[in-house]
C-alpha cells in the first residue's frame, strides 16, 4: 500500500487506523513508518494527535493512590503532634500494628513532609567566636602528632526523661508543637581511657568544686596511671581553685589549654549520643528504670567502642586544622 508522504490530515482512515493498532501493539514509530512507507515525522504527528484526544475524553490518573487517607491520616498526624520525638521508623510499625497495615518509614516521611513537618535538632550548634577558633586551631596543631593512648577523656552528662535531641514541628519559627517538659533527669560524670573504663559517678543536685573533689578522689585518687594526661571541660567546678589544687597536690597531669567549645575534640560526647539514642528507644517514663539502665550501659561499655573513637582523635584534629578552627562532622 502506498501512502502519500504529508501531515495527518493526508492519511487515509484505514492507515490511521493500522497506525493505532500498531502503536498498540508495541511497534515504534519508525517501525511503523518503514511498514506503511511513509515519513517518520507524519507517523510521530498522528501519534501525537491521538494522544491529545484521548487526554481529553477521560482524566489522566498521574501515580498511585495516596495510602494515608481519612482516619488514618489523622491518626499519623496526631502521633507526630503528641509524640514529637519519635522518628517515622519508630512511627510506622505502631500504626501498622493498630491498623494491620504495611505503611513503610518512607511513606511516613512523605506524609511528615507534606503536613508541614519537619524532624530534626531543635537547637543550633553553640556559636564559635574568632577567638575561640584560633584557640582550637592552636590546640588541634599542637598536640596532633600525641599519643592519645595516654589521655583520659572526662566529662559530665545529665539525661533526661524526654530529652530534646531530634522532634517534630510545624515549619515555621513560633509554631513548635511541644514545649520541654522534663519527668526527671540523671546527671552522671565518667571518664575512661585506652586501657581503663572509669566507674561512673551519680550526681545529685548543682555540681560544685566539693562535689568535683569527691568525684576525683573515688576514681582517679585510686587509679591513675602515671604518664597519663587527664582532659576535663572549662566547667567552674573543673577549673576551680580546689580542683586545680588536688590535682596538682596528686601529681595528676592535666590540660590547662583545654579549648573553649572543645566538644568535637572530646571523644566522650560521642559516647553520650550513642547512650543517648539507646535511652531514647527504650522510651523511659520514670526516673528510677532510666537510672539502672544509664549506670549499667556505661559500667559495661565496650573496651573496644572506646579504642575506635580514641583512634579517631589524629583525624579529628586533622578536620579542625583543615577548618581553621570551625566544627567539624564530629560535632
Amino acid at each position: 500500500m502506498v501512502i502519500q508522504r504529508g501531515g495527518p490530515e493526508q492519511l487515509s482512515r484505514e492507515s490511521r487506523a493500522r497506525i493505532q493498532s500498531l502503536r498498540k501493539a508495541g511497534k515504534k514509530s519508525k517501525t511503523i513508518a518503514r511498514m506503511l512507507n511513509c515519513s517518520l515525522c507524519t507517523v510521530d504527528r498522528w501519534v501525537h494527535a491521538v494522544q491529545i484526544t484521548d487526554n481529553k475524553k477521560r482524566k489522566r490518573v498521574v501515580g498511585r493512590k495516596p495510602i494515608l487517607t481519612g482516619k488514618l491520616a489523622k491518626d499519623v498526624d496526631k502521633l507526630l503532634e503528641d509524640r514529637v520525638y519519635l522518628g517515622s521508623r519508630r512511627i510506622a510499625p505502631i500504626i501498622n500494628k493498630k491498623y494491620k497495615a504495611d505503611i513503610s518509614a518512607r511513606t511516613i516521611r512523605r506524609f511528615q513532609n507534606n503536613q508541614g513537618f519537619t524532624y530534626g535538632k531543635d537547637t543550633p550548634k553553640p556559636t564559635l567566636t574568632d577567638k575561640m577558633k584560633k584557640k582550637r586551631l592552636e590546640w588541634a596543631k599542637r598536640h596532633l602528632k600525641d599519643d592519645f593512648r595516654r589521655y583520659i577523656f572526662s566529662d559530665s552528662k545529665i539525661f533526661r526523661i524526654g530529652t530534646p535531641g531530634l522532634r517534630h514541628r510545624r515549619r515555621g519559627p513560633a509554631k513548635i508543637i511541644q514545649r520541654d517538659k522534663w519527668g526527671g533527669q540523671v546527671h552522671v560524670w565518667w571518664a575512661f581511657s585506652y586501657d581503663r573504663i572509669y566507674p561512673p559517678q551519680e550526681i545529685k543536685g548543682t555540681l560544685d568544686a566539693d562535689g568535683y573533689v569527691k568525684i576525683l578522689q573515688k576514681t582517679l585518687g585510686k587509679h591513675y596511671d602515671n604518664g597519663t594526661l587527664f582532659i576535663q571541660d572549662k566547667a567552674r567546678c573543673n577549673i576551680s581553685k580546689k580542683a586545680s589544687k588536688w590535682l596538682d597536690d596528686h601529681h595528676i597531669d592535666y590540660f590547662k589549654d583545654w579549648p573553649t567549645k572543645g566538644i568535637d575534640m572530646n571523644v566522650i560526647e560521642n559516647v553520650w549520643g550513642t547512650l543517648e539514642q539507646e535511652k531514647r528507644a527504650k522510651d523511659f517514663s520514670k526516673v528510677d528504670p532510666m537510672k539502672k539502665f544509664i549506670i549499667s550501659k556505661m559500667i559495661f561499655f565496650s573496651i573496644m567502642a572506646v579504642r575506635r573513637y580514641i583512634d579517631s582523635m589524629p583525624l579529628r584534629l586533622q578536620e579542625v586544622i583543615d577548618k581553621k578552627g570551625s566544627y567539624t562532622k564530629y560535632f
